[in-house]
């Protein structure tokens, strides 16, 4: 009875992250090369925040294909099933990474302007979130391949909540300083700029789209 809703919830979830990886090629190239008159070049395509915003989508493609292909047609407890974990394991850290350095690139001056003792923490957060990430694949992969192991699924399920913690508080500490951008350009006498004007609105609805689609995904991964 599970199988049909995990079913559509793998599809979804693939499906949104296809169409969000077409989007953003079709996106960058309109907007960076179209609309400006200037000629295509890859190292001008291929700018870090680019990339990172692709490969996040990426991997959350291979984290949807990886679940279904684990739970729909590996056999228990087969190198095929073991391997489909891993994968997963490692893309949705992929993704949670690159989510966060564009979330960062994207909002960090508006959270020194709206929260600036914060800035310097979550500078320093963002510093050591790969450690944590690698350490949370790592894990990850142990407790795949030793499932029986108390201790290692204590230390699986620990850090997956530490790093979930982290996520979540970043992602709204985000959140909250692009609405507290808004809500200024009603109570300061001085003019907010156009840039963060627009960062705010996209980051609020990618911040909103980001919470949903974590659902989509967790549901897909239950």
């Amino acid at each position: 009875m599970l199988i049909l809703p995990s079913t559509i919830l793998c599809s979804i979830a693939t499906g949104v992250s296809l169409f969000l990886v077409f989007y953003l090629i079709y996106f960058i190239i309109i907007n960076e090369f179209v609309l400006v008159s200037k000629g295509f070049s890859w190292k001008a395509f291929a700018s870090l925040f680019n990339i990172l915003i692709i490969t996040g989508n990426l991997a959350s493609v291979g984290f949807s294909i990886s679940v279904a292909v684990q739970r729909f047609y590996a056999e228990a407890d087969s190198p095929l099933q073991k391997g489909m974990g891993i994968i997963a394991g490692f893309t949705i850290a992929l993704s949670e990474y690159c989510y966060l350095r564009c979330t960062w690139a994207r909002g960090s001056d508006i959270v020194r302007r709206s929260f600036k003792p914060l800035f310097s923490g979550m500078s320093l957060l963002l510093m050591w979130v790969p450690i944590l990430l690698i350490a949370e694949c790592t894990v990850s992969a142990v407790y795949i391949l030793k499932p029986k192991s108390a201790q290692v699924a204590s230390i699986f399920f620990g850090i997956y909540g530490v790093t979930g913690f982290v996520v979540v508080v970043f992602d709204a500490v985000m959140l909250i300083s692009f609405i507290q951008c808004l809500r200024s350009t009603h109570t300061e006498e001085e003019a907010v700029s156009e840039d963060f004007l627009i960062i705010s609105w996209y980051g609020i609805g990618s911040s909103l789209l980001c919470f949903s689609v974590n659902v989509v995904f967790v549901g897909a991964g239950l």
